[in-house]
């Protein structure tokens, strides 16, 4: 079920205001129930119709017929064929109870669909809501999530009080196993010790309790960011934590439990029950270490990074001066042979003297250089090292980073300054044994350091080593499909999720493709369409601009000066009426209006670049600490994105939206939000040159925006452009899927390329340096002779076919949700290249690319809809930029929970400008039509909803909360929403 078809489920009663397109997609009635109900009621079919309409939109029977909204008896009069009926004849309809309830069970027996829950349906919800309660944050949730299972299943809803005992057991039960599990798996004393260790005061000028310590979050990315994260894994280790074996309550439960007491203060947390603050101590305890172990990872890489940069910065220093001196040389050379006052024999022995027979000729590579650059950076390395030697890494048996790790131990605990010289090389790779085996032992101990320090890090990355307690850098094999499993299971598996068993048959499928390709492309270079220059480059003519009449601008204008300017504050009420996306982010409806506009408050301080003081003082009658307060519940990623999926759906569905894009394509794409330097995810962005953060969107061909999330600036974008679309897939209907997604450069890899295919939609990447691209091709493939001077690349079916069976049990566990694309894709970057799954996918994915290469070169259309797509991309990047026009305090974004609840904020408040705009224009293009001057499709098909001049983003806000009391509130609340 949609997320804006959600919005009815459970309610009692019908909202005060209802919309053409709310009736259009939950009370509609069909031919067949016109006709049924016109059979059994003639003229008194509009009651049945009623309730009807209204039991299968919400799963509930109609309470009360005083508020029946006048726009859906319009409708259902029309439908029935019968004089339209006012609200005080069909409350007429059933003055006597018993016709009441004579309808209603005839319209439940022969219409609705829907039959009353059996005690074994309940105990089925009871099941289905345990395994919900795993990610569940509130027994609101879990409510809600009860309301929908039961709609699914064509089930009625029950009364509120038997939903919420059931959810309120299953809640229960969630947390008693978990803390039945701490009780087993973590030693009493040891936790006794930790919980008193936890509460004690720190020594030093910080003063605070060791929790207080615990809940800072690191600021910079720097050396003292690395020590510090050192120090608490140390301290957290000597705790016994990483010993903690209760990983089974689940990852979202114990960040759940975590945050909980990262929220209050100590002293409320001393003040719980002695089972509550156990569970929530170790869960907290162990969240921590778990994300300093990736903090101290992740900083240590950047610092390895950095290190590198200084060394191919230095590289081209070096290389200028080896070229002038080698200019000198040469001269004094050249005058030495042309000499005429010298001798021939003396010639030479100077010439002798200037080239040393024993003189090693210096080698001016860039790797080398940066290697030997990298040797003598002993103090960083040591730094980070010390990240390494914190945990526990582990890996294969004789693996070489883990070799070196251990020989660098030894030598510390010798306390050694040089390396011996009988030191064993060979636990190297053989680009550093050079400096291993030179003659300066200092130096060779820093090639040491810095060949394990490189060595950890890509194994790390690759899924190569690995880390017990760590989010990130788990072994790999705990994300797939067990081994024994996939052996038993392999044929099941691959044949219910669409798979491919035989890699030669699937190969032949895309060897066939490449061929059609081939041959299209011929015929377009012999057209004259495209064009291979003498270095066998592709050259393709510019996209001609479309020819759009002048008079799409002038109406468009002319539409938004009809819908007038507005302040933001009345757009997001507007919308949260329309779709009660405040509802999905409180898990229920707001209970008073203090609670409503503290809600709407906490997404402006996180979606804006304003704080929770600046909020608080741009809203009247709000206090800092309810906004605070609020501003933690939008840290359920989870909530956020139900509230974005419901806005979107809102928007998606007015008919205009049509025009722009079915919704069955997309782009993705980073935009830079500024940022304080002393912010931990923080970069500088190439372009403006000024510290940034990065969030990646993923948006609709009909504009909005359907993922989001935060990512680190200057990395590869392909892992988070195939989990967005993944997701997406993974939570629509079929027939609303996306067939592709349109990227940049960025967004592309050649193992993403042919995950994604796998999944079931194509990546399409709008390349740079297009012209330099080469055809990847399967060796045997003959190509036409006028494309014979293409650059062109073979790949071998050998690699593709080895790795085939373990890269389907990759994508089957992706498939099945036991990792995701994100998780995967990161382990199966270029520092995974040895692995036969990386060959395999890889190689795919370059045979891949050649199809949509010469589908790109070849197909005008299909390159123009790429590059609208994307334009369409940034157009709404520069909504967002009106919205969020400063940059990132130095306090926020420092979890990873903050800063995702900052890009769903963000997103959010972006798609409720881009739905209120859609049905803004969507009225005016109405009213134009009943006035007999429709506007034209093809001109509406160039507008776009992203139009922001006449929007008010600033100054100080007042939400008209009492004219939408009865759509936005709790019913009992209603009385005194206008005095609370």
């Amino acid at each position: 079920m949609l997320g804006f078809h959600q919005r009815f489920v459970g309610a009692t009663t019908f909202p005060k205001n209802l919309t053409d397109v709310d009736v259009g997609l939950c009370f509609r009635l069909s031919a067949d129930e016109v006709k049924k109900l016109k059979e059994r009621y003639k003229e008194n079919a509009l009651g049945p119709a009623v309730l009807l309409v209204f039991l299968r939109a919400s799963g509930r029977p109609l309470e009360s017929l005083n508020v029946v909204p006048s726009i859906l008896l319009k409708y259902l009069c029309a439908e029935l064929q019968i004089n339209e009926r006012s609200i005080a004849t069909l409350r007429s309809i059933y003055r006597r109870p018993a016709t009441l309830t004579d309808h209603k069970q005839w319209v439940l027996a022969n219409l609705a669909n829907l039959a009353a829950p059996q005690e074994k349906d309940l105990e089925e919800l009871k099941d289905a809501l345990r395994a919900l309660s795993t990610t569940a944050v509130s027994v609101e949730d879990l409510v809600k999530r009860a309301e929908l299972w039961l709609v699914e299943h064509r089930l009625l809803i029950p009364i509120e009080r038997v939903i919420r005992s059931i959810a309120n057991a299953a809640f229960e039960a969630v947390v008693a196993t978990a803390i039945e599990l701490v009780r087993s798996k973590v030693p009493p004393a040891q936790l006794s010790a930790a919980i008193k260790n936890v509460f004690s005061s720190r020594k030093g000028r910080t003063g605070g309790t060791i929790l207080d310590w615990l809940k800072e979050q690191p600021g910079k990315h720097g050396l003292k960011s690395l020590s510090e994260a050192g120090k608490k894994i140390d301290h957290l280790k000597t705790l016994g934590v990483h010993e903690w074996q209760i990983d089974a309550i689940g990852a979202e439960r114990i960040k759940a439990f975590a945050r909980a007491v990262v929220h209050r203060p100590p002293s409320a947390t001393r003040a719980l029950a002695e089972d509550t603050q156990a569970l929530e101590l170790a869960c907290f305890l162990r969240a921590t270490l778990l994300e300093f172990t990736d903090d101290a990872f992740y900083t240590a890489g950047r610092q390895l990074n950095r290190m590198i940069g200084h060394g191919r910065n230095r590289v081209q220093t070096k290389r200028a001066q080896s070229a002038a001196e080698y200019a000198q040389r040469e001269i004094r050379v050249r005058e030495l042979i042309h000499a005429s006052d010298t001798t021939d024999q003396q010639k030479v022995q100077a010439l002798q003297e200037m080239y040393p027979l024993d003189q090693a000729t210096a080698n001016l590579s860039g790797s080398a250089l940066v290697r030997e650059h990298l040797a003598g950076e002993r103090f960083a390395l040591g730094a980070v090292l010390s990240a390494f030697s914190n945990v526990e890494i582990e890996g294969p048996e004789g693996n070489k980073a883990l070799a070196q790790v251990k020989a660098l131990r030894e030598l510390q605990e010798m306390g050694a300054k040089e390396l011996p010289a009988e030191f064993d090389s060979s636990i190297t790779d053989p680009a550093w044994r050079e400096l291993i085996d030179g003659l300066d032992r200092a130096r060779a101990l820093g090639a040491l350091q810095a060949s394990a320090a490189l060595a950890i890090h890509q194994g790390l990355r690759g899924g190569s080593l690995w880390v017990d307690h760590s989010w990130k850098h788990k072994n790999r094999e705990e994300f797939l499909i067990p081994m024994d499993v996939w052996e038993r299971d392999r044929k099941q598996l691959i044949g219910g999720l669409g798979l491919y068993s035989e890699p030669k048959l699937y190969l032949k499928g895309v060897r066939h493709n490449c061929e059609v390709g081939l041959q299209a492309l011929s015929e377009a270079v012999a057209a004259g369409k495209v064009e291979i220059n003498e270095n066998g480059e592709i050259s393709l003519p510019r996209l001609s601009p479309q020819d759009i009449d002048m008079s799409v601008s002038r109406t468009r204008d002319a539409i938004f000066k009809i819908i007038g300017p507005q302040k933001f504050e009345n757009i997001v009420i507007e919308i949260d009426a329309k779709t009660k996306f405040s509802e999905c982010l409180l898990g229920r409806k707001a209970t008073s209006v203090r609670e409503l506009i503290a809600l709407y408050g906490a997404v402006f301080a996180m979606g804006t670049e304003n704080d929770v003081a600046g909020v608080a003082a741009i809203i009247p009658k709000v206090e800092l600490s309810h906004i605070a307060s609020a501003m933690r519940i939008l840290e359920n990623s989870e909530r956020v994105r139900l509230a974005n999926s419901r806005v979107l759906a809102f928007q998606a569905e007015h008919p205009i939206a049509a025009l722009w894009g079915k919704g069955d394509k997309g782009s993705s794409d980073m935009m830079a939000l500024d940022a304080s330097n002393r912010l931990f995810n923080a970069r500088v962005d190439p372009r403006r040159h000024t510290f940034a953060v990065g969030i990646y969107t993923h948006i609709l061909n009909n504009y909005g925006i359907f993922y989001d999330q935060p990512i680190v600036l200057n990395t590869r974008q392909a892992a988070v452009a195939v989990h967005g679309a993944h997701w997406y897939n993974k939570n629509q209907p079929e027939d609303k899927r996306l067939a592709w997604l349109a990227v940049d450069t960025h967004g592309y890899t050649n193992v993403a390329m042919a995950t994604a295919k796998l999944s079931g939609f194509d990546l399409c990447p709008q390349l740079s340096r297009l012209s330099e691209r080469k055809l990847m091709l399967l060796h045997g493939m003959k190509i036409p002779e006028n494309l014979e001077r293409l650059k062109v690349k073979y790949v071998t079916e050998k690699s593709i076919v080895e790795g085939w069976d373990q890269a389907m049990r990759v994508v089957a566990s992706l498939q099945i949700g036991r990792v995701t694309p994100r998780q995967l894709l990161e382990r199966l970057g270029s520092h995974a290249a040895a692995s036969p799954v990386f060959k395999a996918l890889d190689g795919l994915g370059r045979l891949l690319r050649t199809v949509f290469l010469c589908d790109y070169f070849t197909n005008e259309s299909f390159r123009r809809e790429i590059h609208t797509v994307l334009n369409r991309g940034e157009s709404v990047h520069q909504l967002q930029r009106a919205i969020y026009s400063g940059r990132v305090a130095p306090k926020r974004g420092r979890r990873e929970d903050e800063m995702t609840a900052i890009s769903g904020c963000h997103a959010l408040l972006t798609n409720v400008v881009i739905a209120w705009n859609t049905h803004k224009m969507q009225e005016v293009v109405n009213r134009f039509a009943k006035e007999k001057h429709p506007i034209e499709e093809d001109w509406l098909a160039h507008m776009g909803p992203v139009h922001y001049a006449g929007i008010n983003f600033r100054g100080t806000m007042e939400f008209p909360v009492e004219a939408y009391v009865d759509e936005l509130l709790e019913r009992v609340s209603r009385r005194k929403a206008v005095l609370a």
